[in-house]
Order: C-alpha cells, then structure tokens, then sequence
C-alpha cells in the first residue's frame, strides 16, 4: 500500500470518468512509494471495485491510452508466479518524479549585493563570498535513489529459526509470497511461527515441505495446506475402509443367540 500512490491518484485530473478513477484508486494501492510494480489481476479489481472484470480491462486500457499507467517490469511478476498463463500484468503509474516538485530554490541568491563593484573580498563582482563548508562532506540522501522494490531486494529477517529439514531459500520465496499480496493482511512475526508450526505438522503427516509450499505459491493461497493428490487419496475407498474398522473396534457388533429349547 502507498500513500504517495492513492494521493496522486485521488489528486490528478486528467480522467474524470468515475470508475476509471476508482480503477486507477485501487491499482495505485498495490503499487509501492514511487508507483511502480502494481500488479493485481483483473479478478482483484473485480472484487475491489465492485465491477466486472470486462469492465476492469476496459478502464485499464482507457487509462493506459490517457498515459496515467504504462506497462512495467513483468520479471517482477514471474517472480512470484510460476505459470506464464497465469500472471496479471504489471503496471507502473506515471507519477512526476519528486526531483520535478521541487523547485530550484537556491536561484537568485548569488545576485545580492552591489552589480559590478569590486569588493576585494572575492573574485565575484556581485558582493557574493562563496565560503566552503567546513567538517567532512555531509552523507548521501537516501531516499534521492530509492530501491525500485524494497520488497524483492531486501533480506527478510525473521525471529524464528527455521527447521533443518526446512531449505532457507523455499522458505523465502512463501515469504516474499505473502509479502507480496493484496496488502489486506500483514505477516507478522506470529504469524510465520504459527505457519512453521503448521509446515511441521503437515510433514509429521507425510507431506513434503517443499511440495506443499509450492503449491501455496502456484494456487494462490496464503496459508500451507495438504498436498491435493494425498488429500483426494486419503478420502477415497481406503480411507473408508480405515474409518470403518476404526468404527467397529469402538463399537463392536452384538452377536446374535440362538434361543436354546428346553425339553420337560
């Protein structure tokens, strides 16, 4: 989410079309601080907007042709989703760059004192002493070169250590995963205990980490499920084969008697 983004959005006047700005309002709340790397498919704008994704592709492309949004990086995209066929595209928003809102505020300064009269105090002739600063050279402004996606280039740290049988690098992508959603749900350090503990549990069951981490990723789910194929084997004839003697060892058949005839 980006406050920078949605105010841009909500401010600009080039569209007036209502739902083209309600379109553009919500796409600017996946994008980061400078705009960029908002990608949401057309079902989320559906369901955000209240539209139909028909018409949530027809704002998109009114706004693409109006130069509010252009198309970004899509290896951002393929990133976090493995099938071609099922990535949304990536759009960065064309906010003015904060070098173009600041004005030049030092123009004008060097035009004080007296025009064209020697001072002896410099070489200038306008009265102006230019005097270097002293101490070491003050450090960089960070944010003047922001990185392009904080979310990709930045480590993730965690106050959990991770199981050995768990591979850091699987771990990370499920992370950057659920970092990377729809901004309606924050991972927080509780939040990845409660999944490692649920990762063990699955794999005490015979699930495979990574199997069921890449099937989080590849069906969009936040959190870590049964591997599909064993969840459809263990509902099938033989899980109810195991329920059905598991029910008769509790519950036992009564055996039925024969009445016995007694001759007088």
């Amino acid at each position: 989410m980006s406050i920078q983004a949605m105010t841009w959005a909500m401010e600009q006047q080039t569209v007036t079309d209502s739902l083209a700005r309600h379109v553009l309002l919500c796409l600017a709340n996946y994008a980061d601080n400078s705009g960029k790397a908002a990608f949401p498919s057309a079902a989320t704008l559906s369901v955000d907007t209240g539209m139909s994704e028909r018409s949530v592709r027809n704002k998109l492309d009114l706004l693409e042709q109006l130069g509010l949004i252009v198309k970004g990086n899509q290896a951002i995209v393929a990133a976090y989703i493995e099938r071609g066929d099922r990535r949304p595209v990536c759009y960065d928003l064309a906010m003015p760059r904060r070098d173009d809102s600041r004005g030049a505020r030092g123009a004008g300064r060097l035009s004080r004192g007296a025009a064209q009269v020697a001072t002896g105090c410099t070489s200038d002739t306008n009265g102006v002493q230019i005097v270097p600063e002293r101490g070491a050279p003050g450090a960089g402004n960070p944010s003047s070169n922001p990185s392009f996606n904080p979310s990709l280039n930045q480590k993730h740290s965690r106050a959990a250590a991770l199981p050995d049988w768990l591979p850091a690098d699987e771990w990370e992508k499920f992370v950057k995963f659920r970092k990377a959603g729809n901004g309606k749900r924050t991972f927080t350090e509780h939040a990845e205990e409660l999944l490692l503990e649920d990762l063990a549990t699955l794999r005490a069951e015979g699930n495979d980490p990574v199997a069921v981490i890449k099937q989080s990723i590849k069906r969009g789910w936040s959190g870590l499920f049964r591997i599909s194929g064993e969840r459809a084997a263990q509902s099938g004839p033989a899980a109810r084969n195991d329920r059905s003697a598991a029910a008769a060892a509790i519950f036992p058949q009564r055996q039925h008697t024969t009445n016995e005839v007694i001759d007088v």
